[in-house]
């Protein structure tokens, strides 16, 4: 009888587990909407952003191109004095990025970007992420709104 007990308890125990537990191969996406190809907008929105604001070359676009997650607290005029909360990589030192899609849905694209130094610089390679959604109200335009290192740490000089 003890055998049976067991049998029973340790099979109920296990569907009970399978039953609640979350899969890691659970094909949800939280609402971000069907797989898609990204749109060519979106993708070109990647690129004004590392040009205009990770690079420094044009805040007023990097402004544009900011979601509200991007910009915080942060004002219009204080954006445009340069101190922005976008990690940047050295201009000087910066030869090309390439992107990489992670995923893209029809409310959200997440891509790898990998910023590349010039030959000799003293900056490594480093690789970021950037979130895109879809503008509110503007079919077509995507807007930032995530951007940060990948691996967690900002550019650093490379050992000679």
């Amino acid at each position: 009888m003890l055998l049976v007990g067991l049998v029973v308890y340790f099979n109920m125990r296990d569907s009970a587990q399978v039953a609640t537990s979350p899969s890691i191969f659970a094909t949800k996406n939280d609402g971000f909407g069907a797989r898609i190809d990204p749109p060519v907008a979106a993708l070109k929105t990647a690129e004004r952003f590392v040009a205009a604001a990770v690079l420094r070359k044009d805040l007023e676009t990097a402004w544009a191109l900011s979601s509200p997650s991007v910009r915080g607290t942060y004002t219009k005029e204080k954006w445009l004095t340069g101190s922005i909360p976008v990690v940047p990589y050295p201009g000087k030192e910066f030869a090309e990025a390439r992107y990489r899609v992670s995923r893209a849905f029809e409310r959200q694209i997440v891509l790898y970007v990998l910023m590349t130094p010039t030959k000799g610089a003293e900056v490594s390679p480093q690789t970021f992420v950037i979130k895109l959604e879809p503008a509110a109200g503007a079919k077509g335009r995507w807007l930032v709104s995530y951007w940060a290192p990948a691996g967690g740490s900002p550019p650093i000089p490379a050992t000679p």
